[in-house]
């Protein structure tokens, strides 16, 4: 990645409400950043500043009613930053009153940069743990 590139996870419900995970480059370091969007609002969560790029990288997200918990890992699995948002109610119909547009929330991948570079979403897992 390049300065000025970001790259990350999507908990989408509208262009008003959505939640993401990114990585971001500036001048020497990388950044976890979590974003809201909750109406009009932005949100800016700095969770961790690092050196080193991986090859690849994991993004999670554990769901507990409308607790989000979202984590970043490096491609062996080792957890390098973790962020918790104990209501994410603005993901749903009943949480902005905005017109929505939706009728459900989504999940995906997000990438932004001002030039070109590849971003590959791949093993998309969901678990159910009861």
């Amino acid at each position: 990645m390049k300065p000025e590139q970001e790259a990350g996870l999507v908990c989408y419900y509208d262009e008003n409400s959505y939640v993401s995970l990114m990585i971001r480059k500036d001048l020497s370091d990388y950044i976890c950043v979590l974003k809201e969007r909750i109406g009009k609002e932005n949100r800016f969560h700095e969770i961790h500043r690092f050196k080193n790029q991986c090859s690849a990288y994991r993004f999670k997200t554990e769901t507990d009613g409308l607790k989000r918990t979202f984590i970043l890992m490096d491609e062996h699995g080792t957890e390098l930053c973790r962020y918790t948002l104990d209501d994410v109610s603005h993901l749903s119909d009943e949480g902005v009153p905005l017109n929505k547009r939706f009728t459900g929330a989504l999940f995906g991948a997000g990438a932004y940069g001002k030039e070109a570079f590849v971003y590959r979403m791949r093993d998309v897992i969901i678990t159910n743990h009861a």
